[in-house]
Formats: C-alpha cells, sequence, structure tokens
C-alpha cells in the first residue's frame, strides 16, 4: 500500500456512495477523501463489525 493510499484510508474522510448489489455478503463503494486528494475503494466489513453508515 503506497503512503496516500495509507494517508487516505486512515486519516481521511470515508464517504459510502452505493453498495455493490450481487457481491458476497455486503460490500459498499465508497471515496476516501483528505484535503484536495481522494480515491475510490472498495469497503468489505469483517465478520462482526458494524457499518459505519445507515443501510437505508
Amino acid at each position: 500500500m503506497s503512503g496516500r493510499e495509507l494517508t487516505l484510508l486512515t486519516g481521511g474522510r470515508v464517504e459510502m456512495l452505493g453498495r455493490i448489489p450481487r457481491g458476497s455478503n455486503a460490500a459498499f463503494f465508497v471515496r476516501a477523501s483528505s484535503g484536495d486528494d481522494s480515491a475510490y475503494a472498495v469497503y468489505k466489513p469483517e465478520a462482526g463489525e458494524r457499518y459505519p453508515w445507515p443501510l437505508v
């Protein structure tokens, strides 16, 4: 993992953009951002982990 990716994921803001349909278990399309930098990612919670967003 690059330093940029690590900074975005650990010190940035993660925003859920949508749920990935037909994925195994729960999978979410997210945007991680820090300052003017951002990147898209897939977030898959670990077993027993609570989702950081309300699922509506």
